[in-house]
């Protein structure tokens, strides 16, 4: 919300409508309470607005979140053949970007999800100037990558080429 605690319960007032109060809202063993309630009065107290300002780039981070998984669906789209993706075209990106795509394409294809680690790897693997080769990733799912292109191989095809 854009409003806060203080806010929300004045408009409730002004508008005279009820206002329910969680009780686990005031357990201290729970960590978001400790940090609303210890850790935020500080920060406040020290750089008044913050709340607010965080509660800000948490929302711009959000979308920034949502732009970048829409452009890499438009990326993969642009791509993708029957095989894989394009290698070459893949290489040209930074190692970063294309680490994120890598992890919407897995996705796409219903392969199992890598680590932040595991995806900058695989990203470095398949750049340009790199041999071809492959790696086995979880769940029997293994992606390759050829002079021209990456293919994931889901389980079920490895095993019928056997």
């Amino acid at each position: 919300l854009g409003f806060s605690r203080d806010e929300t319960a004045l408009i409730c007032k002004e508008m005279k409508l009820p206002v329910w109060v969680d009780p686990s809202n005031k357990n201290t063993n729970l960590r978001r309470n400790r940090i609303r309630q210890q850790i935020i009065p500080v920060l406040e107290e020290l750089h008044p607005g913050c709340s607010m300002r965080m509660a800000s780039l948490a929302e711009r981070l959000c979308h920034y979140e949502q732009d970048q998984k829409s452009m890499a669906n438009l990326l993969i789209q642009s791509l993708e053949t029957s095989e894989g993706l394009r290698r070459e075209t893949l290489s040209k990106i930074p190692v970063t970007a294309r680490a994120t795509l890598l992890a919407s394409w897995l996705k796409q294809k219903g392969a199992p999800g890598l680590s932040a680690l595991q995806l900058e790897e695989l990203s470095i693997k398949i750049g340009n100037q790199k041999p071809p080769g492959c790696t086995h990733i979880s769940k029997g799912w293994k992606v390759s990558w050829k002079r021209e292109l990456i293919e994931l191989e889901p389980p079920n095809s490895i095993s019928n080429k056997i």
